[in-house]
């Protein structure tokens, strides 16, 4: 440990508790509050009882983010860490047991024998070893994939050196987020909010992106079908970049080009067999105390003044009733 006097960092610093170290059970440790500004100014916690502690995200129970990535546990003795040792180790040796295929057992048994009346030498080299040959085994698996076309998604993680793959066909990938910090680099967070990937892990998505479509980005080089593809690379469309060209002393030819585009709205559908008789109403907001369900005529709210109300209609165009969609709705009147 060092103090202000000795090392020039964090002089302005002088304790940090995080109150984060987890609940071991033991009331000793739990009632100690780590410093963690570099001075190990340990703090004793007066009046500390077995529901002091809590293992939640300050964060999350403020609403600021949807998840916080939890600090690694420091004690070895963390229940946690002891029920997880005790299963692998379980497992593990269960495993050496059965396998057939295992490096030690084909060891002639002169050697084991001697080895397991205490040393463990050989287990802990063989142990070596097959760690090493599990590595290659992969390696070597996955040798002939690596520039295969993959669209990662749910957890799966992208490839970590997919800018590689780009500068392999001669496509410059340039490196992203350099105005990224250090806590959005470590801790994948800024100093407000809490990131739902790594930056790490979207950086080489979008490099991945970018090389499935990298046949296509090659074809179409130079139009504005290879620029919009490569900005949809990036998780964003026409609405957020559009590309506009200017020239001067051309002739510009004024075509029907029209673009359809999805925009997402909800509708009420009452063509349908089951959905004629209907009603559709508004309801108030329970976080805001200005909305109501209705507008009242009781409490002069309007004044005198007339009020106009908005709403989009869309008839939609009747089947013929030979028609296997066709949905026979015989409405004689509605109210809109």
């Amino acid at each position: 440990p060092f103090t202000t006097t000795e090392e020039s960092a964090n002089v302005d610093l002088g304790v940090y508790f995080k109150f984060n170290e987890g609940i071991t059970g033991v009331t000793t440790t739990d009632s100690t509050v780590l410093d963690y500004s570099g001075r190990f100014s340990n703090g004793s916690w007066t009046g500390y009882g077995s529901n002091s502690r809590n293992t939640g995200s300050a964060i999350v129970l403020s609403n600021a983010a949807v998840s916080e990535f939890k600090d690694p546990i420091i004690y070895s003795f963390h229940p946690d860490i002891v029920s997880l040792s005790s299963d692998l180790e379980t497992s593990g040796s269960a495993h050496d047991v059965n396998n057939n295929a295992s490096i030690y057992g084909s060891i002639p048994s002169w050697i084991t024998e001697e080895d397991s009346e205490g040393t463990n030498n050989v287990k802990y080299l063989t142990q070596i070893i097959s760690s090493y040959f599990d590595t290659l085994h992969l390696q070597i698996e996955n040798l002939n994939h690596l520039k295969d076309i993959q669209y990662p998604s749910g957890s799966d993680k992208p490839l970590p050196f997919a800018e590689k793959l780009l500068s392999s066909y001669g496509f410059v990938a340039p490196e992203i987020f350099l105005d990224a910090d250090v806590l959005e680099k470590l801790a994948d967070r800024s100093e407000d909010r809490v990131y739902e990937k790594s930056l790490h892990d979207v950086k080489n998505t979008i490099y991945q992106n970018i090389y499935n479509n990298l046949n296509y980005i090659y074809k179409s080089k130079g139009t504005e079908k290879a620029f919009r593809n490569l900005i949809r690379c990036f998780g964003i469309d026409d609405e957020l970049v559009k590309l506009n060209i200017y020239a001067d002393n051309i002739q510009y030819e004024l075509r029907d080009n029209r673009r359809d585009i999805i925009v997402g709205d909800k509708f009420v559908d009452f063509n349908t067999t089951t959905g004629q008789n209907a009603t559709v109403y508004n309801y108030a907001d329970a976080s805001n105390s200005d909305s109501v369900g209705f507008i009242t005529s009781s409490s002069g709210l309007l004044d005198g003044y007339a009020s106009t109300l908005e709403t989009e209609i869309l008839f939609p165009l009747k089947l013929e009733p030979s028609s296997i969609a066709y949905v026979g709705t015989n409405t004689i009147s509605s109210s809109l």
